[in-house]
């Protein structure tokens, strides 16, 4: 658990984290994906499935980039990891978890 008190459960891929949902039976709020990975849009819908009250951030490259997978919201990806960037991050996860 972090500062901010989430807990994080990385995964190397969608189907990775599935498993890892299914095996420790977590209730999950947020999912944050990449949107360069395979099969992005089937990964959100399986993923909303599973977790009906589930929030998904969608890394993004181009900030202007409509949001084509209908996530909750777009973030682009972080050059560095800067206080800065942190705040950010997190203003975005407690926005929507409220």
């Amino acid at each position: 658990m972090d500062k901010a008190g989430y807990e994080a459960f990385p995964a190397k891929s969608v189907p990775d984290a599935l498993e890892l949902i299914a095996d420790l039976n977590l209730s999950v709020g947020i999912v944050i994906l990449s949107d360069s990975l395979p099969g992005t849009g089937n990964s959100i819908s399986t993923l909303r499935r599973l977790q009906k009250y589930l929030k998904i951030i969608l890394l993004v490259k181009d900030p202007h980039q409509a949001n084509q997978y209908a996530a909750d919201a777009q973030c682009i990806r972080p050059r560095n990891c800067n206080q800065t960037s942190k705040t950010e991050w997190l203003q975005t996860i407690q926005r929507l978890l409220v």
